[in-house]
């Protein structure tokens, strides 16, 4: 199917990326604004976090791409280019389902038997998934993304389940 071009008299000027990116940056920025002053925003919870932290950070990275978006090279193409390219189709849907089972099971599965055991086979199997067939760097991938996630949750004081239910 071809694809139309963002200056063709169909789309215009005001369907292309940029147009988009600036809708989302003049309709961010309020939000942002209001975040940052108001002050529940950065009112520290019991547990050292602050309040508005996750919303502060969502939005400056939705500012963060909308501004890039307005400058790369894809800036003149129509917003809804991808829709021609990625249309769903009967194997992506049951990719997605499928994930998100996957991830019901890695949760049960980290309970059961611990974090470490369970990410380790959770990573090496999402690696031979997107068709990784390399059994060394999917090993050093999955240890090294399992100590990762272990150190950067133990230093935001986060308690990890790193043994099986049986022996805690």
């Amino acid at each position: 199917m071809k694809v139309p071009q963002a200056n063709s008299p169909r789309f215009g000027h005001w369907r292309t990326n940029r147009v988009a990116a600036v809708g989302f940056f003049v309709l961010l920025l309020p939000l942002m604004t209001y975040l940052l002053f108001d002050s529940d925003t950065f009112r520290k919870l019991r547990d050292g976090f602050y309040l508005g932290i996750i919303p502060l950070l969502t939005v400056s990275g939705i500012l963060a791409c909308s501004v890039s978006l307005m400058f790369d090279q894809y800036r003149k193409d129509p917003f809804h280019k991808a829709d021609y390219e990625n249309r769903p189709t009967w194997f992506r849907v049951l990719l997605a389902v499928g994930a998100l089972v996957s991830m019901y099971v890695y949760y049960h599965l980290m309970l059961s038997i611990g974090f470490p055991v369970a990410t380790v086979a959770y990573v090496a199997a999402l690696m031979m998934v997107m068709g990784v067939r390399n059994a060394p760097v999917i090993t050093a991938t999955a240890i090294f993304v399992t100590g990762f996630a272990i150190v950067v949750f133990t230093l935001l004081g986060f308690s990890l389940p790193l043994l099986p239910r049986a022996f805690v």
